[in-house]
């Protein structure tokens, strides 16, 4: 096909960008592409054009990307255009697949013995490693402490780590670089390798044996390699070896999209192309078909703030649209009330992102409950198996069987108590025989004295209040009570996993139905399909990726979540690239989004979002009359004519999230709650009673106090809940913090700061 019939009949539509990627047939190209420009069909585009025009024989060309997923996306597309043109099909793989074909070449033509299997079975390569584990630690380690360990083996292998680089890695898995040769030489005592052994093994094939990659070499002596910001440092090093004979490898990526460095990913490569090709060149793909205008233009002001990037500006093609909405929260809770609202009323694609896959579980919740139809991508079971989930499902197993050992010994240093495990074991062995609870026994320890002695105190008066508690209550005691939040916090655990568990636990009667729900959701999640027609889809950043969505909420999107640090707690410089990643995560979110974008904020949490509000448009003229209404009303009470009080939890614009004292919610517009507003009038006389019956709520004596019950306390102006009650002292968790205070009932008796709420 002469050059001009392809250009007209495929290229038509394509811009100059396009088109001189399409044409860039030899020599060294890395491609960068910004989000929505069309990468895939120039790439696939190319491939035809190769084939149809330039006489390059289908079997030359080796087309390599990210997943067997993308590959196989890939080959249909290429299929769906040019399949009956082309006699040999092109050859589409994951790198993980053309270093297995070159390790079977290896084991069948040089070494010829039986080489290595591999080994693809989860659940036996989860045994290996907790075998591996168990003999090094002498511990039992969770499905969290696998899945961790299963990532950083995967990591050193990507990233061709030497010994002591391994020994020196960072990492919460002590002696981790024991469990590691551990592991690595039980899959040789078994002959069998992993998915990344593939890799590995590869390459070193081809440094070891010149024949074998000179074979390779001229088998491919084009290649072309789609996400390449999304490759590994191995990866990239096999590419590199195949492709340094003839230097015709043409790449596509965005170092501003790689946002797998949890992986591996070595978006490094991308910046030192010109360096490892000489002469290669490098073309940009700048303009977005995706997204408005406004969506485009603030993105492209937030990325082009990282450092560690090409040169390039995302250009839009559309018209401006609606663009970037911002949500005020009072609240992490806020946000996701805010969410159930707005999902009452979807009405078209929807898409919910968020950065961890622990944020989807109250969504789900609240979904499965209310017979909402959801999309949900793929759910990691971890999620439900961390290591705070096992250790409250301990605690509420044990509070209702005080005299199980085997969870008592698994759970008594979490309490912040100076026990032994001498002492712990020693409580148990008399327990076994007293038949006595095993706190009781530890109590009468000698040894035991001081802070520890209060502990143990707080334990024989808590664990049977919490199985009586609902299951909102029972993760309120647990936290704040016991104080197991201070043992999360000492290592460096999700704190934020507590705010998760307490929103799908307030729809719960009891500390085992808490449980029981948990668990419902670990099955809802695994068994879940995509259901026909829904509208909303819940997906990770990381899962959205190449994807795209008519309105998308970014959820969750503060210090702490996303980003991990924020940036004054940045240390050195292996931090300041981790967060450029994280601002990757945050630009790759709002790039999904092809009309709107709700960018949800919570009031006093630092975030990317305080970023884009800078740079989005501000109003400049407001009729005085309603400019108090168009400031931020979180947090103000509102009254209903039919649900009695409430209060603003979110805003966007001119509507309001209001929950009432029963947790009903409604999303509602100035307008409308000023039209159904309760107005009370109240003649002068009246003032004096009504004065007598707000003081007959004050607590006036000690009998009226249960745990439990929501209180008012006068001075510090906040609503609290009663944790527990020990002779004349009161806990009791205030709102909002969560913050623990310890009080004297006869002072606050005698001072009339404490009222009861109904």
């Amino acid at each position: 096909m002469l050059p001009q019939e392809f250009e007209k009949q495929y290229m038509e539509q394509f811009t100059d960008q396009q088109r001189q990627a399409v044409l860039a047939t030899e020599g060294a190209v890395l491609l960068l592409a910004v989000p929505g420009s069309g990468k895939t069909t120039v790439l696939v585009t190319r491939l035809g054009y190769m084939l149809l025009c330039c006489g390059i024989s289908s079997d030359k060309v080796l087309t390599l990307t990210y997943t067997k997923a993308a590959a196989a996306e890939m080959k249909q597309r290429f299929e769906n255009r040019f399949g009956k043109l082309i006699g040999t099909p092109v050859e589409f793989r994951t790198i993980n697949g053309i270093s297995a074909k070159i390790v079977a070449f290896y084991s069948q033509n040089v070494s010829r013995k039986r080489g290595f299997d591999l080994l693809e079975d989860e659940g036996t390569l989860n045994r290996i490693v907790r075998e591996c584990y168990s003999r090094v630690s002498d511990e039992y380690p969770d499905d969290a402490t696998i899945k961790d360990i299963r990532s950083l083996i995967a990591y050193v292998k990507n990233m061709m780590l030497s010994d002591q680089e391994i020994a020196e890695l960072e990492t919460d898995i002590e002696e981790f670089k024991t469990i590691y040769d551990a592991y690595c030489a039980e899959l040789r005592s078994r002959s069998v390798m992993d998915y990344d052994d593939q890799m590995v093994y590869a390459h070193t094939i081809l440094k070891s044996y010149p024949k074998i990659l000179e074979y390779y070499q001229n088998m491919y002596p084009y290649i072309c390699v789609d996400e390449a910001q999304d490759t590994s440092k191995i990866q990239h090093a096999i590419i590199q070896l195949l492709a340094q004979r003839t230097g015709n490898l043409f790449m596509v990526g965005d170092e501003d999209q790689s946002i797998y460095g949890f992986r591996a990913a070595y978006p490094r490569a991308l910046m030192e192309f010109e360096k490892n090709f000489p002469g290669a060149r490098v073309l940009l793909m700048e303009e977005n078909f995706r997204s408005t205008g406004e969506i485009v233009r603030v993105a492209n002001s937030f990325v082009e703030k990282n450092l560690d990037r090409h040169p390039k500006i995302i250009r839009a093609t559309r018209e401006q649209g609606t663009g970037i909405k911002s949500v005020r929260a009072i609240n992490r809770e806020a946000q996701y009330l805010y969410l159930f609202a707005a999902s009452e009323a979807v009405d078209r694609e929807t898409a919910i992102l968020f950065r961890n896959n622990d944020s989807a579980l109250p969504l789900i919740d609240y979904y499965d409950r209310h017979g909402i139809a959801f999309q949900c991508r793929k759910i990691d079971k971890a999620v439900f198996n961390n290591r705070i989930i096992i250790d409250i499902s301990d605690i509420i197993h044990f509070a209702h069987n005080q005299n199980d050992t085997e969870r008592f010994m698994r759970i008594y240093y979490k309490f912040g108590a100076m026990i032994s495990k001498t002492m712990a074991k020693a409580a148990c062995d008399r327990s076994m025989k007293s038949g006595k609870s095993i706190p009781e026994e530890l109590l009468k320890d000698p040894k035991l004295h001081g802070s520890a002695r209060d502990t143990v105190m707080d334990l024989i008066s808590n664990l049977p209040e919490l199985t009586k508690d609902s299951g909102e209550m029972a993760i309120q005691r647990i936290w704040m009570g016991l104080r197991y939040c201070d043992f999360v916090r000492d290592h460096h655990y999700d704190q934020g996993k507590y705010d998760i568990l307490l929103m799908i636990a307030k729809n719960t009667d009891s500390a085992m139905g808490f449980l029981q729900r948990l668990e419902e959701l670990k099955e809802i999640s695994a068994a879940h399909e995509w259901e026909k027609g829904a509208k909303i889809v819940l997906s990770t950043i990381h899962s959205s990726k190449g994807l795209e969505f008519d309105r998308v909420y970014l959820l969750d999107t503060y210090d702490g979540i996303l980003p991990k640090k924020g940036p004054r707690e940045l240390e050195d410089s292996d931090e300041m690239e981790a967060f450029e990643e994280e601002r990757r995560l945050y630009y790759v979110g709002m790039t999904r989004a092809k009309n709107e974008l709700y960018l949800i904020n919570c009031e006093k949490q630092a975030s990317f979002n305080e970023e884009i509000l800078r740079v989005m448009p501000k109003i400049i003229r407001d009729d005085s009359l309603f400019a108090p209404l168009t400031g931020n009303l979180c947090g103000r009470v509102y009254f209903d004519s039919t649900l009695g009080a409430g209060r603003v939890f979110a805003q966007e614009g001119d509507s309001l999230l209001i929950q009432y004292t029963n947790r009903q919610i409604q999303l509602k517009t100035i307008m409308e709650l000023w039209q159904s507003r309760e107005v009370r009038y109240q003649s002068p006389e009246t003032v004096q009673d009504s004065r007598q019956k707000v003081d007959q709520n004050v607590v006036s004596d000690p009998s009226e106090l249960r745990v439990g019950m929501t209180v008012y306390h006068t001075t510090l102006k906040s609503l609290g809940k009663v944790l527990s009650i020990d002779g004349n002292r009161i806990k009791i968790m205030m709102d909002p913090g969560c913050d623990v205070k310890t009080f004297m009932i006869d002072q606050l008796l005698k001072t009339g700061k404490l009222r009861m709420e109904k």
